[in-house]
């Protein structure tokens, strides 16, 4: 005959709230977290349609500049400013456009995420 304790098996009620708690937990920073993602996505899509402008390199830095706030801004993106890019021209045949910015979501009491990025691209000699 086994005895009471080799028959009981599972899970106690204390560990299914532990990983209730940790699941809920992780859930959380993904629905908080995901969109800043999703958002800096959208931002390497528009650097990457500028880079591909015929001839960018010759371009002004303001022409630069708007292609790239116009392309923000159809896809509904708010995180960055005009300010936030550091365009590098020299000559008619450099083009460099970096940006770093960082996104904060805020997760519950003063409790917040910060998410850091940097992006850049080169064109020409």
């Amino acid at each position: 005959m086994k005895s009471y304790r080799q028959r009981e098996q599972g899970v106690t009620m204390i560990t299914l709230a532990i990983m209730l708690g940790i699941g809920g937990f992780l859930l959380l920073l993904l629905f908080k977290v995901g969109p800043l993602y999703m958002e800096h996505s959208k931002i390497i899509n528009a650097l990457a349609a500028v880079e591909e402008i015929v001839d960018i390199e010759r371009e002004t830095k303001r022409f630069v500049s708007k292609a790239i706030i116009k392309r923000l801004d159809v896809n509904g993106v708010v995180a960055v400013a005009a300010e936030d890019f550091k365009i590098t021209k020299e000559g008619n045949h450099y083009l460099k456009v970096e940006l770093d910015y960082e996104a904060i979501a805020p997760l519950f009491g003063n409790l917040s995420a910060l998410a850091e990025f940097h992006e850049e691209f080169e064109v020409g000699e």
